[in-house]
């Protein structure tokens, strides 16, 4: 094969990859910057969630955000995001509860881990978003209290 096949062949490649990417990123709306959706941050003691995003994703609303540790480093065994989603009457639409990673947050190098929900429903417009990090011993997310919904009672 000749270099001009080659280079031709690279140059598709990465064209149609171009091409795939901008695709897929067209279709996710950001929620919070078109104000359809709002956060309310449930306070914590020690592990905090520092920041959270809002994306519709097809038919799918993704919640992502990070968790940070207010000093020292710290392994919370069993700690999880707690996540209530409530439609703008108040009414709970979904709850879930999502680990996070890296499960240690250091003081130094990488001060925040990163948490990602993907919950198979459409936000209408003043949707409220409440978030909460929830200390708990075991390791499951099936615990009987929310915390995002307890703090927002």
């Amino acid at each position: 094969m000749n270099i001009r096949i080659k280079s031709f062949i690279i140059a598709l490649i990465f064209g149609t990859a171009s091409i795939v990417m901008s695709a897929c990123a067209s279709k996710q709306v950001n929620l919070l910057e078109n104000g359809i959706v709002s956060f309310k941050y449930v306070p914590s003691k020690n592990i905090y969630v520092s920041k959270a995003y809002a994306y519709q994703d097809a038919n799918e609303l993704v919640i992502s955000g990070k968790v940070k540790h207010r000093s020292g480093t710290s392994y919370a065994v069993g700690g999880h995001v707690d996540i209530t989603v409530l439609n703008p009457d108040g009414a709970i639409l979904k709850q879930v509860g999502t680990t996070y990673v890296p499960r240690i947050i250091r003081r130094k190098g990488a001060q925040e881990s990163s948490f990602t929900v993907r919950l198979p429903i459409i936000p209408p417009q003043g949707t409220a978003i409440h978030l909460g990090y929830h200390h708990t011993v075991d390791k499951t997310f099936h615990c009987k209290e929310n915390v995002a919904t307890s703090g927002s009672l």
